[in-house]
Formats: C-alpha cells, sequence, structure tokens
C-alpha cells in the first residue's frame, strides 16, 4: 500500500513517458463487464497500453481490447447481445437440417447411453455459441498464431483441468483460447488445446499480474471485478457457492499479485452474480466511477497518437483444401457435405460462419471449431469437431386439456450400422400411446439422395359430433411401415417418395348407432415436397413453411382376406408464414387445401378440424372446434393471428379462422356453412417448452371454453 501511494503521489507531479503500461482484468463472469467501464475511461485519457493478461471475462474483453476495439464498441456489443441466446445450446432453426427440423423442438433433455462414458455431461452447455461469436468478433485476426503481435500484445489464463496448473494461452487458436478461458466448470464443457483440457483460468490465477511483468511492464494497472469474499447471508445461489469456493484456492496468490499492481481497481460487485449479463448497464456504470479516483495518476501516462478513423475492412479467405479433426465415426464427406463451400471458395466471416454453423447443425457434433493456416496458394482450414454421444436417451412432456398427459422418451443411435447414419426410437407414454422408429441414412451431397425407413404406431380415440352433441367415441389403432427417398436441396428444401404399407382398425367405445369393429389395409405411394424457413416451429416471428403431399392408396397386398377397396387418391397442400413487424409483432398466417379422389374414403383418411395444435398427420388445427371434431373428405382452411411478444417469451396471440369440410371438393368454395372462429392464447415460451392458455368460443356448441397445454407436442 505505502509503494502504491508513492507511486501515486509521484504521478500527479510528473509524468511518466517512458513507462510500458500493462493492464490486466479478472475473471468474474457477468461481473467482468465492469472492465468496459474502466476501458471507456482510458480511452478518454488517451492513456497507451502495451501489454494485457486476462483471465475468463478480462481475456475475452482484454482480446478484443488488444484487437483495436474501444470501450466504445466493446460495449455495444455487450449491451446488443442475446446473452441467453449465447448459453443455448440448440442450433439456430435455419442450419438445421430438414430430415431434423420436425425433431428440433421436442426434447427438453438428453442423457449420454454411451458404454463406458459418464450418464452426465461435462457441462451444461458446450458454449458452441460463444465460440461463434469469439470467431466473428475476431475474424481480421484469424492468420495471427502468436497473441504478442496483435496490435497489443495479449495472453489469457486458464486452467488445467488434470493437475490444477495455470496455463497461460499465447498462441495458436485466438477464439478457441477465449472459449477455454472462460470456461466454468459445470456450466461449461472444458476446451481442449494441445493435448490439455482446460476450464476457467480464475480457479488459479484470478489476476494474472506477473503475466504482464513478464511480457516488460513496468507499470501496471489491475482491474479486479470480482469482488470480495461473499459473508455468509449474501450467499444464496449456486452461482454464489461456486463463486466462493473458487475463491479460496486462489485468495492467497491474488493477495501476493495484487501487491505488484500500480494502480489497482477494485469493486464491490457482491449485489451481482457471474450470470447477471441483463444488468450490464449498471456493472460498465460501475467501471467506470470506480476508476474515477485514479484519473490524475493516469494523466501522466503515456499516450496514444491520435489517429484518423480508419474504416472497418472485412478481411476475404481464400480456402483452397480443408482438414478435418476429431472424427470417430462420422465422415469426412458428411461434414464437407453439410459445410457446403465449393473449393476453393474465397469467403467473408459470414458465409464461412454459416458454414460452420450447418456442420453444427446436423447435431451429428457436439462442437465445432475452425481455424485457417495460411499455405502457399491461399489458407487451409481445419475444422476440429467433436462427436456427440452415439447413443442418446432423450425425453419430453406435454399436457393438454384434450389428450391429457404425455411422456415421451426417445433413444437415438448415430452411425450405429453404418456412418452417417441415425437409428430414432420414439415411446409417447400416455392414454393416447404411440411408438415410432426410423433409420435415417444421410446423403454426404446437396442435393443427394437419403433413404429413410420408419415403423409407425398411434393409438388414440376420436368424438364425433352432430349440432354440438356427441354422436360417438371411437377407438383407433394406426400401423404404418414406410421405406421413403428424399433429396434435400439445401437445410429449408426437400422432395421425397416414398412407400407405405398402412393398417387401421376402429373400434366404437360409445355409440348412438349400431356401429361394428371395422379394419382397412392400403399399400399407398406417396410424392411430397417441404419448404421451411421458419425460425421456430412454436412462436415463429419470420419464415414460411410448405407442406405438399400426394397418396395414392390401393389395396394391393393386402393381408387379410375379404378386404376389397376402390383405390383413392389424396392431396393436400399446407402453408405457414410469419411476417414480421418489429421485434415484437409478427402476422402468422396459415391456409389448408385438401381433396380426395374416390367413393367412400375411409373415416380415417379424412381430414380433421379441431384444437390449436397439430400433432398427427391428418389433423389440422382449428380454434373454435373442439379437438377433431369435425372432418371430411375434402377441406379448405384460412387462418391468421397476431402475435404479440408482451415481456421477453410471454406471449399474446389473438387468433381467426375459417374452414370448410365437404363431400365435394368443389363445395370447399362455398362460403355456405362455412365454419369461423376465433380465440386468444396466452402463452409462456418456457425451458420445458410452451405453456399455453387457449379462451375460445366452441362453434358447435355455442359456449365459451378454456383449454391448457404444457410442453412441446408430439
Amino acid at each position: 500500500m505505502f509503494r502504491r501511494a508513492i507511486i501515486l503521489f509521484l504521478l500527479t507531479v510528473s509524468t511518466v513517458s517512458y513507462a510500458k503500461v500493462g493492464l490486466v482484468l479478472s475473471g468474474g463472469g457477468a461481473k467482468g463487464l465492469t472492465h468496459i467501464g474502466v476501458l471507456k475511461t482510458l480511452d478518454k485519457q488517451g492513456v497507451k497500453i502495451d501489454y494485457i493478461a486476462g483471465t475468463s471475462m478480462g481475456c475475452i474483453i482484454g482480446v478484443l481490447y488488444s484487437m483495436g476495439y474501444s470501450g466504445d464498441d466493446i460495449e455495444k456489443m455487450a449491451m446488443n447481445e442475446n446473452w441467453s441466446q449465447l448459453f443455448n445450446d440448440k442450433p439456430i432453426r435455419e442450419y438445421i437440417p430438414m430430415y431434423e427440423k420436425d425433431e428440433s423442438e421436442r426434447y427438453v433433455g438428453a442423457f449420454n447411453l454411451s458404454p463406458g462414458k459418464s450418464f452426465l455431461p461435462t457441462g451444461i452447455t458446450s458454449g458452441q455459441n460463444f465460440y461463434t461469436l469469439f470467431t466473428r468478433l475476431t475474424w481480421n485476426y484469424q492468420d495471427v498464431k502468436d497473441f504478442k503481435k496483435l496490435p497489443i500484445p495479449v495472453v489469457c489464463v486458464a486452467t488445467s483441468l488434470e493437475n490444477g496448473e495455470a496455463v497461460v494461452l499465447d498462441k495458436g487458436n485466438i477464439a478457441e483460447a477465449m472459449r477455454a478461458s472462460m470456461s466454468i466448470p459445470t456450466i461449461f464443457n472444458p476446451v481442449e488445446i494441445d493435448g490439455r483440457l482446460l476450464v476457467d483460468g480464475g480457479i488459479v490465477n484470478n489476476m494474472p499480474i506477473n503475466e504482464v511483468k513478464k511480457m516488460g511492464a513496468d507499470f501496471i494497472i489491475a482491474i479486479n471485478a470480482a469482488g470480495p469474499r461473499y459473508k455468509k447471508e449474501e450467499i444464496d445461489s449456486f452461482f454464489k457457492v461456486m463463486e466462493q469456493v473458487v475463491s479460496f484456492n486462489n485468495y492467497k496468490e491474488k493477495q501476493k499479485e495484487k501487491k505488484m499492481a500500480d494502480i489497482l481497481v477494485e469493486m464491490d460487485t457482491n449485489m451481482y452474480s457471474v450470470t447477471s449479463f441483463d444488468e450490464a448497464p449498471a456493472l460498465i456504470s460501475m467501471g467506470e466511477t470506480a476508476v474515477v479516483p485514479y484519473i490524475n495518476a493516469l494523466d501522466k501516462l503515456p499516450k496514444v497518437e491520435k489517429q484518423k478513423d480508419k474504416k472497418k475492412v472485412t478481411f476475404l479467405f481464400k480456402i483452397t483444401s480443408v482438414k478435418v479433426e476429431g472424427l470417430q465415426k462420422a465422415s469426412k464427406d458428411f461434414v464437407l457435405g453439410s459445410l457446403d463451400l465449393a473449393l476453393p471458395a474465397t469467403v467473408d466471416e459470414g458465409q464461412i460462419e454459416s458454414a460452420i454453423e450447418r456442420v453444427y447443425g446436423t447435431q451429428f457434433f457436439e462442437s465445432v471449431t475452425y481455424n485457417m493456416t495460411q499455405v502457399d496458394d491461399g489458407f487451409e482450414m481445419t475444422i476440429k469437431v467433436k462427436e456427440r454421444s452415439s447413443s442418446l436417451l432423450r425425453f419430453g412432456f406435454n399436457y393438454s386439456s384434450y389428450t391429457k398427459a404425455a411422456l415421451l422418451l426417445n433413444t437415438t443411435f448415430k452411425n450405429t450400422f453404418t456412418a452417417d447414419s441415425r437409428v430414432s426410437l420414439d415411446v409417447d407414454l400416455s392414454e393416447n400411446p404411440a411408438f415410432r422408429g426410423q433409420y435415417y441414412v444421410y446423403s454426404s451431397k446437396k442435393p443427394g439422395i437419403g433413404l429413410r425407413t420408419e415403423l409407425l404406431f398411434n393409438k388414440f380415440n376420436i368424438t364425433t359430433f352432430q349440432n354440438g352433441t356427441a354422436q360417438a367415441i371411437y377407438r383407433f389403432s394406426y400401423y404404418d411401415l414406410s421405406v421413403n427417398a428424399e433429396t434435400n436441396f439445401s437445410n429449408y428444401m426437400l422432395l421425397g417418395m416414398g412407400v407405405d404399407k398402412e393398417f387401421t382398425t376402429r373400434v366404437p367405445l360409445v355409440s348412438t348407432d349400431q356401429i361394428n369393429k371395422s379394419y382397412d389395409e392400403f399399400l399407398t405411394g406417396s410424392l411430397f415436397y417441404k419448404i421451411d424457413t421458419l425460425n421456430s416451429v412454436v412462436y415463429p416471428k419470420k419464415g414460411i413453411q410448405i407442406n405438399a403431399d400426394f397418396k395414392l392408396a390401393t389395396d394391393a397386398l393386402s393381408f387379410q382376406d375379404g378386404i376389397s377397396h376402390k383405390t383413392f387418391e389424396k392431396l393436400s397442400l399446407g402453408t405457414e408464414f410469419a411476417i414480421p413487424f418489429n421485434s415484437r409483432i409478427s402476422f402468422i398466417g396459415n391456409t389448408f387445401i385438401g381433396g380426395s379422389i374416390g367413393d367412400n374414403i375411409p373415416y380415417e383418411y379424412q381430414f380433421y378440424f379441431g384444437g390449436f395444435r397439430a400433432n398427427y398427420r391428418w389433423f389440422q388445427p382449428f380454434v373454435g372446434l373442439d379437438y377433431m371434431s369435425v372432418s371430411g373428405p375434402n377441406a379448405l382452411l384460412l387462418g391468421g393471428a397476431i402475435q404479440i411478444e408482451m415481456l421477453k417469451n410471454i406471449y399474446l396471440i389473438l387468433k381467426t379462422n375459417v374452414g370448410k369440410l365437404s363431400s365435394q371438393f368443389t363445395d370447399i368454395f362455398n362460403a355456405k356453412d362455412s365454419l369461423f372462429g376465433n380465440g386468444v392464447t396466452i402463452s409462456w415460451d418456457s425451458f420445458i417448452g410452451p405453456v399455453e392458455m387457449t379462451f375460445m368460443k366452441e362453434i358447435k356448441r355455442n359456449t365459451f371454453a378454456a383449454s391448457v397445454s404444457i410442453g412441446y407436442w408430439f
């Protein structure tokens, strides 16, 4: 303290023009945003920084500052970033292949079933989205492998998970180093660099003052954002417990290193946690306030020469070759096909980010990172992948007023029988049990041919109404074995054809008429075409979805004597589209038209209206009608909704729809006897899926009703 007081006194009466200034930025998670406030003050004072060392959040902010981002630039990033999205491992839906989109929002959790591996993951999140962000921000320095050759030399500190030693990262992939330094144990998966498994540097060296001294600094400014140890009454969350435990390990070393700082800026950030990213404005302001007592001292330090503002230039890289590391069961061709780059390719940061997102979107990989290395005729891109567990147990939950409670269990085995393949088994445990087994062999090229084999089973009740009065309740059983060939033109377009062997039974449970059990059996051929650019399947704000399907059904290859049906055809076209008015309000429109050709279309192959979410292929949601309460061989539906995000993930949806079912196709265009309904949905897009309550006036019964749904539909 005495030495620091002498130095501060000397700085108030003289200028230290010779000093090489080192800046040290501590870790602290969201608390590290206070560093931004300090950097803004350093910029205003024109202080010339010669070396930087950082840990965790201090590493991230320090690296950006070393590359030429100003304090104001970093503040804008922090204020505009969607932090909750960064912590979410789910791939952006735009980059999920068509064959995976239907499953992208069905499950709420997953466990590892691979032999010899832990049932639980090594972290809550893989950190893929953070790596993507860091790579984007450091794009112009992709070819710099020595961090001391950046505009301001910088080093980052991480911790070896094997021996607990501090690891100084000063070479290699800068984005990977940033990701490793902030890898808080149990929150983020560890990062492997040069054979070492690394986690957050704050565990062993949260104030790496000695590192800037080694680099050549003779005057040190250190910023401690972590705050003092918590008092007993302040420890009220999992994150604070973790912070306190981590602080025990390096407390003494941190006190020794603090004494080497010439200016030590410390803040009491204990009213915030490591996850308080939504408090960015207050934290940044705290940093600005904390450095005020040192303004006079800072004014005596060497100054940055004033330079003209430079236009930001985005570098282009000519990729001439691609190397893939980390593959175990997936093929290199599968990665290159998902990358979808025709080499040689000259790319900017947006193009390469989209390409990497397409690889990650296949959901075959836990993480996908890349690095550029200069070669004679351009750059070689090295893609490093970590394959997901080849065996997963996934689960989902749903409750609705119509279908009651349901638990979905799924086991998925990837690359089991052959490379680039997936086996998926779904079991729906509920009053309406279902099973789906699927085997998919992927194509490594676009366009290419993928092969999908499915076995389906559904069992559920249908209530029929007449003038609002229930007439009968049927128990339906549906079995289907299909073989399909599909061409994926892109992540949003698919064309396919298939052959199905379908069986259905209908058993009357309650009926006002004498109806016997019925059995139907068909061999069907189908053509289908799909487009899907919706950014979310549940609450889309932009994009379009088109489903076109043609089915030809015959009684060929019947397994039971006496089955004889005339051939019939079905054609349907459904669309859903979302048009944003602004970031919170969107218009959601949907249309459906379906027609049948043939006599006596079986009851189970007709079109159904009712309810508010679709889960079966023949069911169209219709607000104002009970679940699957009306049906017909020909159908027309038009619907619209205003979707308002009132608060974050809280929605108010105003819905209306009009439709017609008829025995003749031309009659669906006649307004007579049309069905018209509207309703209001209040919903919460929660971590377990959508939680919704819908209020509507039932058309047939002429009464008001409310329905509830919790969780993803499946």
